[in-house]
């Protein structure tokens, strides 16, 4: 598989869509999905289906007269991806760098900064 592609937020929309159903679905089924929460035509939604088969992210079968779309990459392995490019394009690669970029101690509130030693305890076990 070749390096994964950071997604344009109209496809990563139809991903979502896609990793949440847990099966294959068809275009009409993926339409009528992303059709509750956007307006876009069913044309443009079938191009975006189309551009993330172009980029390895959904695999196309045919089943009886129908091709079924099922998705390549697993969310959780994209989800890291994104956020090691985020970190790396931005802040340097380090998360240190992007939790320092949320402000001084005095602009978290008290709950961020315990959840925040959660996630450091937990880290360090």
């Amino acid at each position: 598989m070749n390096k994964i592609k950071e997604l344009p937020s109209s496809e990563f929309i139809i991903m979502q869509v896609i990793w949440k159903s847990n099966e294959a679905l068809s275009a009409k089924q993926i339409i009528d999905l992303v059709l509750n929460d956007n307006e876009w035509s069913p044309k443009t939604i079938r191009t975006l289906i189309g551009r993330l088969v172009d980029k390895d992210f959904l695999s196309k079968k045919r089943k009886q007269n129908v091709y079924m779309y099922a998705p390549i990459i697993d969310e959780d392995i994209y989800k890291k991806h994104s956020t090691k490019s985020f970190l790396n394009k931005l802040y340097d690669g380090t998360l240190s760098n992007l939790v320092m970029n949320f402000g001084t101690p005095e602009e978290l509130t008290e709950e961020e900064i315990k959840d925040l030693k959660k996630l450091l305890d937990k880290i360090e076990k």
